[in-house]
């Protein structure tokens, strides 16, 4: 448990921190495992879906929508700074 909450942290602390802070706990935790902020290691989407006991659209769902609004949100910012 103490190993997901630091993973969680860690996601909240990342690149992605923006998205991350409109996420439920449970999508928070779901991210952590599938960006490999949980122990380090990278889980498939299949993986991620068992473990939450999920279906494995919505691990695909919040993953593009994570990665698709933190790139957004990366070229919109560098976009401002020119």
């Amino acid at each position: 448990k103490e190993i997901l909450k630091r993973g969680i942290k860690m996601l909240e602390e990342s690149i992605f921190k923006d998205y991350i802070s409109t996420c439920s706990d449970e999508v928070k935790a779901i991210l952590a495992f599938r960006l490999g902020y949980f122990n380090n290691s990278f889980f498939s989407s299949d993986e991620v879906a068992d473990i939450f006991n999920i279906d494995v659209n919505f691990v695909i769902t919040v993953t593009k929508e994570c990665l698709n609004k933190s790139r957004n949100n990366y070229i919109e910012t560098k976009q401002k700074r020119l």
